[in-house]
């Protein structure tokens, strides 16, 4: 199975939803890979298929975040090594290549636009549509140490404004794609992280559950 959790802004709990279904057994739920389905598009878009990207003919680059530029050669310019182990597995899962660490796998993503959700969906991953009121979604986001500014979030805000409620009805409509969307404000999280992990099929103690939501334990990531 692979899991898309998607968070609509910075600040909507969804590390608390990682850290729940990364709990589960025989999953694992890597952090935020912000702009990899981006790249996974563009490469689809060139006609890249699985093989020429295993073979290093496509090279992935990563400075503090994906970078979505391609070059005349279809290179994103350099060689596939340089990426962490972490980000290759999770590259090499999204684009249908393994071996992957567990049967049960995803990630997070921060802002992802339609164009992307649509990709993922497409590629068979069940998503967690993750959002918050923009007012206290932004408030939260400036009182973090780490808050890049006003403009980072206005970005993600641009992109994540392409999520309408008529595309997710899109993604789960059976005639078009019939993607598994499951929709979780911030606000109710603590109430429907056990449904929608029910819902999804995956397994976890319901004490270690209650813990991780009450935040007496890490789940391991």
């Amino acid at each position: 199975m692979k899991i898309l959790i998607a968070a609509q802004y910075y600040r909507t709990g969804s590390t608390l939803i990682q850290r729940c279904l990364h709990a589960c057994e025989n999953t694992t739920i890597y952090g935020e890979m912000n702009g990899l389905l981006g790249v996974a598009c563009s490469l689809s878009k060139m006609g890249t298929g699985h093989k020429q990207f295993a073979t290093d003919e496509v090279k992935l680059k990563k400075r503090v975040n994906w970078v979505n530029k391609v070059d005349d050669d279809y290179s994103l310019c350099i060689p596939s090594e340089k990426l962490s182990g972490l980000a290759q597995t999770v590259v090499f899962y999204t684009l249908g290549i393994k071996p992957v660490p567990t049967e049960n796998i995803g990630f997070k993503c921060i802002s992802p636009s339609a164009e992307e959700l649509d990709f993922a969906a497409k590629l068979g991953f069940k998503i967690i549509w993750v959002t918050r009121n923009i007012k206290d979604a932004t408030n939260s986001y400036l009182s973090q140490p780490w808050n890049h500014g006003l403009d980072m979030l206005a970005n993600a805000k641009r992109r994540s404004d392409t999520v309408t409620e008529s595309f997710l009805e899109y993604l789960q409509d059976k005639d078009k794609i019939g993607a598994e969307v499951y929709k979780v404000d911030y606000t109710e999280i603590h109430e429907k992280i056990g449904g929608i992990i029910e819902a999804m099929g995956l397994s976890i103690e319901k004490e270690k559950l209650q813990a991780i939501l009450a935040n007496k334990v890490n789940s391991g990531y």
